[in-house]
């Protein structure tokens, strides 16, 4: 398998003839699409034994010769190229063709421009911050890879800005590759000229009209999968602990959101509701019976994730999140939750938050995290105790986080397909069905985190139980 590499031109980069010899050299290319956009310039092309000339005989600027090229090309992996850089090609095509597989959108790192790595290797950009740090004149755009079956034309309006930004959109999951050479380009050379400034402030206007059009988020639907008996580990007073995470609900500053209830063939789940919940129009219910023995019962362990995926069929927010019958949400998670995704609708499909509260008696442990977000406790309204923010930590080379696997710090669009499931060891998914579903959530979907502690893990398991 090799690559299409698709370079539009004006011939107004000094760097462009190196840039097609040392594309025409690389093993990893099979055709080089070029497409001229300034074709009253005459240049000599016969040295080239890959490359197509293409042209309209007139400037169609960069997005739809972006488009064009696609079209035109014939293999699956696509190489967006600026003819304004110089790299060494060879490295960065033979890692992607080796990595291509479960990647979406692979643009350029910020740094690739000013310094060299240790190793070459992907930052994942699933902070929306630097997702807009890198796309905002920082090199990401300056060449690019995506597979040519996943490619969304870029709206025709748009002619020479926000083409990687609507790529990045459409692509699937974002990422920045980090090089061991520092690459070279002007930025801009071509958009920069003057007269091409009506055309860009058009661009602008365009974009925002594009952008305006998308859905805003205006109900947050929380779905509580509730088993109140007793098990090894389980919580005590786990009636009590249920209807105190309702009310942590019902106190929520925004009001537009619904809790979804389902009861996993619990009976006290069932008469709690009917006598304390019934009435209010915001909470909805199910009940739905179980053939299987419960989760920690007998040699086999049966993790029930049919509930949730019932829940999910009750929904009517335009985004989904889930709670624990045992936890308790902050007065404005629902708040913060609408802003992230707000801001940044069109962007990804799944949110999950990196931080959240834990009880003090946490760090008599060794967990999985070892960040606090804050180093002083707190006090929470309607709780016991003492309470820190704490955080996943970012791995200092690679940017990546290790994401923890729990529903209760993930939201995700309704209408995403990947769907819960129970697991088992009878039908050999030996993991539990928020791992399972986790894994194939952030597999799917385009995935983003948040860094706002909304939400408070009251249980956990022989270490503390407020």
């Amino acid at each position: 398998m090799k690559f299409s590499v698709i370079i539009p031109t004006m011939w107004r980069s000094a760097r462009t003839l190196n840039l097609l010899r040392d594309l025409d050299a690389c093993k990893y290319v099979d055709e080089i699409i070029l497409i001229d956009n300034d074709p009253s310039k005459v240049i000599d092309l016969s040295e080239f034994k890959k490359l197509k000339y293409f042209t309209k005989n007139k400037n169609i600027f960069v997005n739809p010769a972006w488009n064009w090229g696609v079209e035109l090309s014939k293999n699956e992996l696509i190489s967006i190229c600026n003819d304004d850089i110089n790299f060494e090609p060879d490295e960065i095509f033979k890692w992607v063709l080796t990595n291509q597989n479960g990647l979406g959108t692979i643009g350029m790192h910020a740094m690739n421009y000013h310094s060299k790595n240790e190793k070459i290797g992907y930052q994942s950009l699933v902070d929306t911050k630097d997702i807009n740090f890198h796309l905002k004149g920082n090199g990401f755009g300056t060449l690019m890879f995506v597979k040519k079956s996943k490619w969304v034309p870029i709206p025709n309006q748009l002619k020479i800005w926000y083409g990687d930004d609507w790529i990045i959109r459409h692509n699937g999951q974002i990422y920045a590759l980090r090089t061991t050479q520092k690459m070279e380009t002007e930025m801009y050379t071509t958009s920069s000229a003057p007269e091409l400034s009506t055309v860009i402030n058009n661009d602008i206007n365009e974009w925002n009209s594009l952008t305006n059009k998308i859905k805003k988020v205006i109900k947050i639907s929380y779905i509580m999968q509730s088993y109140l008996g007793k098990y090894p580990g389980s919580r005590s007073d786990s009636d009590k602990k249920f209807l105190r995470a309702v009310q942590s609900f019902i106190d929520q500053e925004d009001k537009n959101s619904e809790l979804i209830i389902v009861s996993d063939s619990c009976e006290i789940t069932h008469k709690l509701y009917n006598k304390h919940f019934k009435k209010d129009t915001r909470i909805k219910y199910a009940y739905i019976d179980k053939d299987v023995p419960n989760m920690y019962e007998g040699d086999i362990k049966y993790y029930r994730g049919m509930p949730r995926q019932v829940g999910r069929s009750l929904v009517t927010g335009e985004i989904t999140t889930y709670m624990d019958s045992d936890d308790f949400l902050m007065k404005d998670s629902t708040t913060k939750l609408k802003s992230v995704w707000n801001n940044a609708y069109d962007k990804f499909d799944v949110l999950t938050n990196i931080s959240w509260y834990d009880n003090i008696k946490a760090f008599d442990f060794e967990l999985e995290y070892d960040q606090l977000g804050d180093p002083d406790p707190i006090s929470i309204d309607g709780l016991d105790g003492k309470w820190y923010s704490v955080k996943l930590p970012k791995d200092e080379k690679t940017g990546e986080i290790s994401f923890v696997r729990s529903p209760w710090l993930t939201s995700h669009k309704s209408e995403i397909s990947t769907k819960w499931r129970d697991t088992n060891g009878e039908n050999n998914i030996n993991i539990s069905e928020d791992v399972d579903f986790s894994i194939r959530l952030f597999k799917e979907n385009r995935v983003a985190y948040m860094e706002h502690p909304v939400y408070v893990r009251c249980h956990y398991k022989n270490r503390w139980d407020i």
